[in-house]
């Protein structure tokens, strides 16, 4: 698994522009988010469906805030695009965080060990200096 010797609060955007520019894909362990699960019943299905199969596979990374790149039809390809700034816009990453924990705790009977964490991602393509979050989740 990505980072398995590390806890996710010791992850810096540094270690996350490595993976990116590495063009690692996603795998049974490893998703890219480019936003945030939709606070509808669709957005909620899909977070717990990905939590579940990370359970499944022993362990996984979310990480919110990393686009993927696209095809010729604009579909996903599974790899991260490193032409496109990390992170998203939230004042307050924590509690996105502290949501999706919370969704799991009362959709999800089994007891999952979750680890949360946010870390600040300047623009890799420098635009007005501001700072973004890239949220990383993993069950």
């Amino acid at each position: 698994m990505v980072w398995e010797d590390r806890r996710l609060r010791d992850i810096t955007e540094a270690d996350v522009c490595r993976l990116v520019d590495s063009g690692l894909e996603e795998h049974l362990q490893l998703e890219y988010k480019s936003a945030l699960y939709t606070k509808d019943r669709d957005g909620n299905k899909e977070f717990l469906l990905d939590v579940c199969q990370f359970a499944n596979a022993e362990g996984g990374i979310v990480l919110i805030g990393v686009d993927e790149r696209r095809d010729d039809q604009e579909q996903p390809t599974g790899s991260p695009d490193p032409n496109v700034s990390l992170g998203i816009d939230d004042p307050n990453p924590e509690r996105v965080l502290q949501s999706y924990d919370s969704r799991v705790v009362s959709c999800i009977e089994d007891r999952l060990p979750i680890e949360s964490a946010s870390i600040q991602a300047r623009p890799r393509h420098p635009h007005p200096e501001q700072l973004k979050q890239a949220a990383l989740c993993t069950p």
